[in-house]
């Protein structure tokens, strides 16, 4: 590429490259393939960046303790068949049995949770990495806990 295409300033006006077009789109134009879709806040503060799981741990865990049901989720990746969401949990609230995903983990952030599975439950204290059972699972609280489920869908 040549250093003048490097320059140039591009128009970003009406008729620039990125102005709408007047065929009534009003949606946003979906990420390029190969970039990474990051949820839209739901009214949290957290500053929207995946590196900042630290403040989106705070953020999610006082909407648990406000929520009736003590728990919040967000899912802060989702490209093609991979997920990640911070789950939020007050102590004693649950996530109850479902199905598990083709694969999945669960890295704990804070507190400490129980894993439930019919072949055996798991104890996870802050900074445990442990991936999700083949089987139907829940996960409990055992305290207010933060958790990064990922997960590969097919």
């Amino acid at each position: 590429m040549d250093r003048e295409r490097l320059t140039t300033p591009v128009p970003l006006g009406p008729g620039g490259p990125f102005a709408r077009r007047a065929a009534g789109r009003t949606r946003r134009p979906a990420a390029p393939r190969g970039r990474v879709r990051i949820a839209a806040d739901r009214g949290l503060r957290h500053s929207g960046h995946m590196d900042d799981l630290n403040a989106l741990a705070d953020e999610h865990l006082a909407a648990a303790r406000d929520s009736a049901h003590g728990r919040s989720a967000h899912r802060l990746l989702h490209e093609g068949p991979l997920r990640q969401t911070v789950i939020s949990l007050t102590a004693g609230s649950a996530l109850d049995e479902h199905n598990a995903p083709a694969a999945a983990s669960l890295q704990v952030l804070r507190g400490r949770v129980r894993l439930t599975a019919p072949s055996g439950d798991a104890e996870l204290g802050a900074g445990a990495l442990h991936p999700i059972p083949q089987e139907r699972h829940g996960l409990l609280a055992l305290e207010d806990a933060v958790v990064l489920l990922t997960a590969v869908n097919e």
